[in-house]
């Protein structure tokens, strides 16, 4: 893994499979139980994942919001509830964590 490679912190909306799969592919990703940030308010997530240098991938559309007032995050990536399958979901982070670096991402909210 080279330094500036996207990692990426999960919030409680997204499911633990997806952070199961991207470990499998190789990909630094923490969530939010393992955090134990559950029950947090989302500028708190926010926060978290900012202050440790992760990308947030999370299914809640209030972060949105959130991002346009906190515009120093480590980036964000955002995927509409039942959008996409777990899979889906996966493969799209794995090629974002590819194909474009963490400096990159800062500032970014990117949907998927």
């Amino acid at each position: 893994m080279n330094d500036n490679q996207i990692r990426f912190h999960l919030d409680e909306n997204v499911a633990h499979a997806v952070a199961k799969g991207l470990q499998h592919h190789g990909i630094d990703v923490t969530t939010t139980s393992e955090m134990h940030l559950l029950g947090h308010i989302d500028e708190d997530q926010l926060a978290h994942a900012t202050a440790h240098g992760r990308v947030l991938f999370t299914q809640d559309r209030d972060l949105l919001r959130i991002a346009q007032h906190f515009i120093d995050h480590a980036g964000i990536i955002y995927c509409d509830k039942n959008a996409r399958t777990i899979s889906e979901m996966i493969k799209r982070l794995v090629i974002i964590a590819q194909n474009i670096t963490a400096d990159e991402m800062i500032g970014m909210v990117k949907f998927i």
